[in-house]
């Protein structure tokens, strides 16, 4: 028998809600209707542990490559979507060239004496606010003309603001995701009977798969201690 061929599979975040109802056993397995008041739980929970899982990066899928454009004697961008965190910052020049920049904590920036003091951009401030993320660059660029400030951050998930809303994250994220929505449901419950525990074991298991999984490859070196002996 031949494969489908088609790599589109994707849960809504009602769908997703409803199975993980099943799961727990709140739901009766043929039953395709949730109330509105567990479905409106179910999304805020959904909600909940996306946005609690963003502390727990970096999620490869969410890299982004951001870029501002400088302005003449402007030392400060707001940063546009806000990203969860940056990790780099580059001085692009006007001949496309890139300079990596050295980031300073907030009492680093604060201890410079001439924050206005003009020159190419090398190091930034990051000031994270709960709405907004602003970058401010030192020393600042004088003239700008094409000059820029690209950066790699990562970026919000996005919001569930109705059940046809489709998850934001990808295919390999989806099994993860419900297990685990339906182990906080247990907890709105305060289910501890076997099959609960057995759907929070496996649920912890699962999302530390995925988080090795969900990481950049590198390669270790680590020299062998005997021959020092």
């Amino acid at each position: 028998m031949a494969t489908s061929g088609v790599i589109t599979f994707s849960k809504n975040a009602g769908e997703t809600v409803t199975f993980a109802l099943k799961l727990i056993g709140a739901l009766n397995a043929h039953d395709q209707t949730v109330n509105a008041n567990d479905m409106a739980d179910g999304l805020v929970m959904l909600n909940l542990m996306l946005k609690e899982w963003q502390t727990t990066g970096p999620n490869l899928w969410r890299a982004e490559r951001g870029s501002v454009a400088l302005v003449s004697d402007t030392a400060t961008y707001t940063l546009s979507p806000r990203p969860v965190k940056v990790y780099s910052v580059r001085y692009r020049d006007a001949n496309g060239r890139d300079l990596p920049m050295h980031e300073l904590t907030g009492e680093e920036y604060d201890e410079q004496p001439l924050k206005s003091n003009n020159g190419i951009p090398t190091t930034y401030w990051l000031d994270n606010g709960t709405t907004a993320t602003t970058i401010t660059t030192w020393p600042v660029l004088k003239t700008a003309t094409t000059q820029t400030l690209q950066y790699t951050y990562q970026r919000v998930v996005e919001d569930i603001t109705t059940s046809i809303d489709n998850l934001d994250v990808p295919q390999e994220a989806l099994p993860v995701v419900t297990y685990n929505l339906a182990a906080r449901l247990l907890d709105m419950d305060g289910d501890s009977t076997p099959t609960a525990q057995r759907i929070i074991a496996r649920a912890e298991q699962m999302r530390a798969q995925y988080e090795a999984f969900d990481r950049e490859q590198f390669v270790r070196f680590q020299p062998d201690m005997e021959m020092y002996r």
